[in-house]
């Protein structure tokens, strides 16, 4: 009689359970027990929310500060915040600098309802400070965006597609008094990295409106910071622009290449361009047209609103005027031309004998091939 032994499938499911199971766990008891720091969770006494520096005491230390129970202060300046523990990755705290500290506070009921009643305030931790989004003159008049462009090289037409390529230096400048602070005591400009800027400044998005896509690349940017509150940054840019250029009158047609810039964000009531006065950082760089297609004749450096249903932009435009070198043209198409004119004309003053009936049509067929 044979004997029935038992499958224990029982054994294989608690297997596949614990293979499943065992990597989360194993994480979770990692970061409870050997990342975070060993803070005890609970109320921690009001901060002052115009003071970030309060609330990142507390960051630094290990806590994070999040929508909390808060009664209602006399003044609505002080907001009572509960601190929890950090889930710290890689055993790190992070650094977190006190203007990276936003409270977000309302004119009007600055505190909302939540479970039971109770009151609460939100306090957001951001990754740059909350006054660099906001223009230097809002509420006031637009802010004016000074600018030039400096053509560093052509590098030519290509007519079929309607794109010219330049290498160019664009210089923008205006004033915002809030910078001050970020130059040293000792000097009275310092030269930071534009993505350093962009996280400690306030910066027009001004962009080149003309430009073909994917036609821009940045060579090299820089931002001058004054203590008077003067910032001038300073781009170096290889850009493919798209233009239409009329060429009826080829070869002796006359090509205005533009660069057009605007703001890519900001309306006309906001911002304004406005040309720089100053001559040596705009123009053409001398001899850059020497041995070239075109002969350089001028530039020129304008600013104009444009309204297209509610886009409504200031932009700033530069404008090289050049006309093309004909005498390129003369050996290579010019006289060849006239020559194949004359030679079609020849049939003309051949006899209409019988005899010269094919050298008229090989005459014709030749000045056509």
């Amino acid at each position: 009689m044979a004997v029935k032994v038992a499958q224990p499938w029982f054994m294989h499911v608690f297997a596949l359970a614990v293979a499943f199971m065992a990597p989360p766990i194993g994480r979770r008891l990692i970061n409870t027990r050997l990342v975070q720091p060993a803070l005890l969770e609970g109320q921690v006494q009001g901060f002052d929310s115009s003071n970030p520096a309060d609330g990142i005491s507390l960051l630094q230390l290990g806590y994070k500060v999040s929508s909390a129970t808060v009664g209602p202060p006399a003044d609505n300046s002080f907001i009572g915040a509960k601190a929890v523990k950090v889930s710290q990755q890689k055993g790190e705290h992070a650094n977190v600098q006190p203007t990276d500290v936003a409270v977000l506070q309302h004119k009007k009921g600055p505190f909302r309802k939540g479970k039971g009643g109770k009151k609460h305030a939100s306090v957001y931790v951001t990754d740059k400070p909350a006054a660099i989004n906001v223009r230097p003159n809002l509420g006031g008049g637009p802010e004016i965006i000074n600018f030039s462009i400096y053509v560093k090289n052509f590098f030519g037409m290509t007519l079929r597609s309607n794109e010219f390529t330049v290498d160019v230096v664009v210089t923008l400048r205006w004033t915002d008094p809030r910078v001050s602070n970020v130059v040293p005591a000792s000097t009275t400009n310092v030269t930071i990295p534009l993505a350093e800027a962009r996280r400690n400044l306030w910066m027009p998005d001004i962009v080149v409106a003309n430009r073909a896509i994917k036609g821009q690349e940045q060579i090299s940017a820089a931002v001058e910071v004054y203590k008077d509150g003067t910032v001038v940054k300073i781009e170096r840019l290889l850009l493919q622009l798209k233009q239409h250029f009329d060429v009826s009158a080829f070869p002796f047609d006359y090509q205005r290449p533009k660069i057009m810039l605007n703001s890519a964000t900001l309306m006309k009531e906001d911002l304004v361009m406005q040309a720089s006065a100053d001559k040596t950082v705009s123009g053409v760089k001398p001899g850059l047209f020497g041995n070239r297609e075109f002969w350089f004749l001028s530039h020129n450096t304008t600013v104009f609103e444009e309204v297209d249903g509610n886009l409504k932009k200031s932009r700033g435009k530069f404008v090289m005027t050049l006309k093309r070198d004909w005498t390129r043209y003369l050996q290579t198409a010019i006289l060849p031309e006239i020559f194949l004119i004359l030679i079609s004309f020849t049939v003309f003053w051949m006899p209409r004998a019988t005899p010269f009936a094919m050298p008229r049509v090989a005459t014709n067929l030749i000045s056509f091939l």
